[in-house]
């Protein structure tokens, strides 16, 4: 049984905040009751519950909303709207003031305040807030701290009004002010597709309706970029690092329900505007086209740098192979050779095929020649498994490019490059092409590169494919792996894998003997 009994009876009516009794400020989730209502038949005390700004005690507020009744806490009233209203009363001014609001005005600097300017408290606010030095006991840190929180108080109250007259949540007024200030309100009426571009958690629909509702066309310039803008981001979050033209109009004019024409106002004049890289028939964001522009630039650095030989190649893999007691299997051998030989190579190939016995030949290799060893991989799991194969050290991209915060970047780049003189890079699948560019940006240019990884499995959750990029542009030397060790075949897994990559029908009839399943 539903604890809420929903009533269909919209209500509108004023009240004073009289207590806070739950808030979450992160969402914007208050449950407030109120005093001196009006407007609510045979009622001076309610309690109303939803999404609205943050309310001092004494502060009086319309409020638009639907009547529920609850077994557990008897009627209330969820909102719709709540808007603060002005004090019209001294001792409403006083409470309005010193209810927290503003930070650094408790109730005793808020009566000095009123007592000194009276009914003009809040025009002096408004217009003329240097005027707070003449009241006694406000020294100049705190006059400047009261101005800057009524302007933040004042911004966050008109971009409340401006969204909720236009149908939006209130609880985006919080971060809509936190990116913009005191220019919210201005960027809401003038600009508001810079709220999805701008604001996190804004979308480019919330946007839409605040502009169509404050009368903005449909075919609006503004109104155009802004939807290819969210078109590309939304093809990025599909991995795509670009959308070819004729696919990127048909997705524009089906969200925008509005045609783009061919004449001054082309759709390459629009993407321009937009801050897009168009080639030819495709369209960049501009974080993506750089991103791929510099992983080959780096990549053709990085191969025409000259980096220290390793001596007596064939007498060390002869020696990892003593020690391991094992013999390698001829592309192994291969492999081990032209990571070794060349500066950036692709090891590819599926589950089984021994990749990570080349690796450790590799390092073993290359460690013999007291050469700086890193090994990294996309995830904390995939490098973890990394360092059990090998024995040695290795970490996540993020941790190797010494990764700060969210606004800090990484530490590791072209001007601090990492201390190596090879780098592994395992699971190289999952890489996209933004994580790329920081990696090899850090990489320095007499160091070799090594790439592992199975080019059919997924790719990157972000945009690019760039280990199967990689492999298709014919400029990286690449070892294919497709032979199967004994120890491998036993998988039922990894027997299946292949045999779909041949285009072949998985062995059913055993599937439920091992590992293998089939239901």
């Amino acid at each position: 049984m539903n604890a809420w009994q929903h009533c269909s009876v919209g209500v509108t009516f004023s009240g004073s905040v009289e207590r806070i009794t739950f808030e979450n400020n992160e969402t914007g989730f208050r449950v407030v009751r109120l005093q001196e209502v009006q407007g609510l038949t045979d009622v001076s005390r309610t309690t109303i519950v939803g999404v609205m700004p943050s309310l001092g005690v004494g502060t009086r507020v319309r409020v638009n909303g639907q009547k529920e009744e609850s077994s557990q806490h008897g009627e209330q009233v969820r909102v719709s709207s709540v808007v603060p209203m002005i004090p019209s009363t001294l001792d409403g001014l006083e409470k309005y003031l010193g209810s927290g609001v503003i930070p650094r005005i408790g109730p005793g600097f808020a009566k000095r305040i009123v007592q000194y300017f009276g009914k003009e408290t809040l025009a002096v606010l408004d217009e003329e807030p240097h005027r707070l030095r003449e009241v006694t006991g406000l020294g100049e840190s705190r006059v400047r701290e009261i101005m800057e929180g009524w302007a933040e108080h004042r911004a966050l109250s008109n971009v409340l009004l401006a969204l909720q007259a236009h149908g939006a949540s209130p609880g985006l007024a919080g971060k809509i002010v936190d990116t913009f200030g005191e220019k919210a309100p201005a960027i809401v009426q003038n600009e508001p597709y810079r709220l999805a571009l701008e604001v996190p958690s804004v979308g480019f629909l919330t946007a839409d309706a605040l502009a169509r509702a404050q009368g903005l066309s449909r075919d609006d310039p503004q109104r155009v970029v802004a939807g290819l803008l969210h078109i590309l981001r939304k093809e990025a979050e599909k991995g795509h690092c670009f959308c070819e033209r004729h696919d990127l109009l048909s997705k524009v004019q089906n969200l925008l329900q509005v045609e783009v024409a061919e004449g001054d106002v082309s759709l390459e004049t629009l993407g321009k505007e937009a801050g897009l890289v168009i080639e030819e028939t495709r369209f960049f964001l501009s974080q993506n086209h750089l991103a791929e522009t510099v992983v080959a630039q780096r990549i053709a650095e990085l191969l025409q740098a000259p980096t220290q030989p390793v001596r007596d190649l064939d007498s060390r893999i002869q020696q990892f192979e003593k020690t391991q007691g094992m013999t390698l299997a001829p592309q192994q051998r291969e492999a081990v050779v032209t990571a070794v030989e060349q500066k950036v190579a692709v090891i590819t190939g599926g589950p089984g095929v021994g990749k990570t016995t080349i690796v450790k030949a590799i390092v073993e290799v290359l460690a013999a020649e007291k050469l700086r060893v890193a090994l990294a991989a996309p995830t904390g799991r995939a490098a973890k498994r990394l360092s059990e194969s090998t024995g040695r050290q290795a970490k996540t991209i993020h941790r190797l490019l010494e990764v700060e915060g969210r606004a800090g970047g990484f530490q590791r780049n072209a001007d601090r490059p990492l201390e190596v003189d090879l780098l592994i890079v395992d699971e190289s699948s999952m890489i996209d092409i933004s994580l790329a560019r920081h990696l090899l940006n850090a990489v320095p240019n007499a160091a070799r590169v090594v790439f592992v990884g199975d080019a059919d499995q997924l790719p990157s959750v972000g945009a690019g494919a760039v280990l199967g990029d990689m492999i298709a542009s014919g400029v990286l030397p690449v070892t294919r792996l497709d032979v199967i060790f004994r120890q491998a075949e036993e998988s039922g897994i990894v027997r299946s894998s292949h045999a779909i990559l041949r285009g072949e029908k998985p062995d059913l009839k055993n599937a439920a003997e091992g590992d293998f399943f089939f239901i």
